[in-house]
């Protein structure tokens, strides 16, 4: 009998010391899961906000929404989908109803600069909220008639911005805003303090019904220390204009970038674009503007940034 209590003691005591390694794993069952490293947003959304969850909440999924490691993205509706942009990979979701989407573990590097722009083209996607919706749904000339800016300008040229370009055999691309169609475009160069027009690069804008006025001239020349003057004239004779000069490559931002920023930059053509913007104080977004001819602007993010340039949004630096 008393061997048996010793036995029935040391029972007690065991289930004594696994009592807290229990409480623990209640505990850790009950606390809300960890919060991951963000690793992009939503760049696009085809469907209603019903048709999709995130982590089973409905109706919050929307473009520029910010992901992070771990998000579980469900697309609940036939034809409908999402596309994510993580770093520099561009998914796109659809029907997951039994098999949810799980968002993963960001691709290196994922450090400073990479946080910083990345909040960026979020905060971007919040900018201007007219302009994501037109871009998701589409608006037709009545509608756009009445949210134009009457006034015409071109914010990427405006003065205190000491717009910079790179020296180099290109084409110019700007964009402005204001005004009514048909547009008139010239393209002056200061010569011995005088202006003189570049007639080859004197260009008409037609369309009535663009979201965004934009140019992209025919290649010229553009030497390092010219200076040049762009002006646009619209349909009912208003005039706007804007200044640059033309820097040597040489002073190019990202000569002075360090390892680590160049190592991030390599990681999307995006980032490269938005970088650039922040430079100076503005100084090189038209030199930003320029290099969305090389890279694909089809994503809605790269739209918005487009637009933003374009508009004048004041980037901040990092």
């Amino acid at each position: 009998m008393q061997e048996m209590k010793v036995d029935h003691r040391q029972k007690d005591w065991k289930w004594l010391i696994s009592l807290p390694f229990l409480l623990i794993g209640l505990l850790l069952t009950l606390l809300p899961p960890p919060v991951f490293a963000f690793v992009g947003y939503v760049d696009y959304v085809n469907g209603p906000s019903i048709a999709f969850s995130l982590n089973g909440q409905r109706a919050i999924v929307s473009i520029g929404k910010k992901l992070n490691e771990g998000d579980r993205i469900r697309v609940l509706k036939s034809g409908a989908s999402v596309t994510l942009l993580l770093g520099s990979q561009r998914v796109q979701i659809t029907d997951t109803h039994n098999n949810p989407y799980t968002v993963p573990k960001p691709p290196p590097p994922k450090n400073g600069f990479f946080t910083v722009v990345s909040n960026l083209v979020t905060d971007l996607f919040n900018w201007n909220h007219r302009t994501t919706m037109a871009m998701t749904k589409g608006i037709n000339c009545q509608q756009q008639h009445g949210t134009i800016n009457l006034r015409l300008s071109i914010p990427l040229l405006k003065a205190g911005k000491n717009a910079k370009l790179l020296a180099g055999e290109r084409p110019l691309s700007f964009g402005w805003t204001g005004g009514s169609s048909p547009y008139e475009v010239q393209v002056y160069r200061q010569v011995n303090r005088s202006s003189k027009e570049v007639t080859q690069l004197r260009t008409r804008f037609t369309e009535k019904c663009a979201s965004l006025k934009e140019i992209r001239l025919q290649n010229w020349n553009f030497r390092e220390g010219e200076r040049y003057k762009v002006k646009v004239i619209d349909n009912n004779q208003q005039i706007a204009v804007g200044n640059f000069i033309v820097v040597s490559r040489r002073y190019d931002p990202r000569l002075q970038s360090t390892a680590t920023e160049i190592k991030e930059l390599q990681a999307s053509s995006l980032l490269r674009t938005i970088w650039f913007a922040q430079q100076r104080n503005g100084e090189w977004q038209l030199e930003a503007y320029q290099q969305f001819l090389g890279i694909n602007v089809q994503t809605h993010s790269a739209k918005i940034l487009k637009r933003g340039l374009a508009e004048g949004v004041s980037l901040p630096t990092h």
